[in-house]
């Protein structure tokens, strides 16, 4: 999973996942989950933080 993906129950959420593992985020926001996407890819997968 790689793109973000809105999630509607009682409030509104941003699902987010990695293309490189298992890694996924629910956030509150679109800004918030892709932020928490990057600190993840910069210290797992530095090679992709980099073409990103």
């Amino acid at each position: 999973m790689n793109s973000a993906t809105y999630i509607e129950q009682d409030e509104q959420w941003v699902e987010h996942g990695c293309s490189e593992c298992e890694w996924a985020i629910f956030a509150e926001s679109f800004p918030e989950a892709i932020s928490a996407y990057h600190s993840h890819l910069r210290e797992h997968h530095p090679d992709a933080w980099l073409q990103a």
